[in-house]
């Protein structure tokens, strides 16, 4: 059985009386335990695990909330661009009952696909494993994508000028001819 991932409110603490609505993706497993088919909504994505688990860096470093903010917009982006096959009781394929894209999927297909050019075909297949799958990568890997992520997070303008990595990871994306987003 394959998970199915839908795109849900989740309730978290950080508002007032502990009800905010965070549009956070959240994970329903369909699985099959004596003959009965049961759902579980795990309210934690692999990227949650892998920033509990330390990997993406160190708790409330600078690296670790941008790496974090630019997964999240990449799976976001991926939505929003329509691209994730969902199972419906309708047959519309686009939105708002048009078999043709609209223009924010559109504009959100473009901007995804520039995200997957700075990514690089090599390493897509690891980064999309983890992020719009949302399946934890083998120890190996978790470096690459979080050079990765850095790199995205520059050219979208998540990474402060400031900070001492902009330089060269701007440097690096201006050599390979990838334009900021700044």
């Amino acid at each position: 059985m394959t998970d199915k991932v839908i795109e849900l409110p989740i309730l978290n603490d950080r508002g007032a009386g502990g009800n905010a609505m965070s549009n956070r993706p959240a994970v329903i497993r369909e699985t099959m335990t004596a003959g009965i088919y049961q759902r579980a909504m795990l309210d934690s994505t692999a990227i949650d695990v892998a920033q509990r688990a330390g990997w993406l860096g160190e708790a409330d470093s600078d690296e670790s909330k941008w790496r974090i903010e630019a997964a999240l917009w990449l799976r976001r982006t991926y939505e929003r661009a329509g691209l994730r096959q969902r199972e419906s009781g309708s047959y519309q394929t686009r939105s708002e009952g048009s078999p043709e894209m609209s223009d924010v999927e559109a504009w959100n297909q473009k901007v995804f696909t520039d995200a997957a050019r700075v990514i690089g075909t090599a390493n897509w297949p690891a980064m999309r494993q983890f992020v719009i799958d949302d399946h934890q990568p083998p120890p190996p890997a978790r470096q690459v994508i979080c050079h990765q992520l850095d790199r995205l997070a520059c050219h979208r303008g998540m990474v402060s000028q400031d900070h001492p990595r902009y330089h060269s990871l701007a440097a690096t994306l201006r050599a390979e001819g990838v334009s900021s987003w700044r």
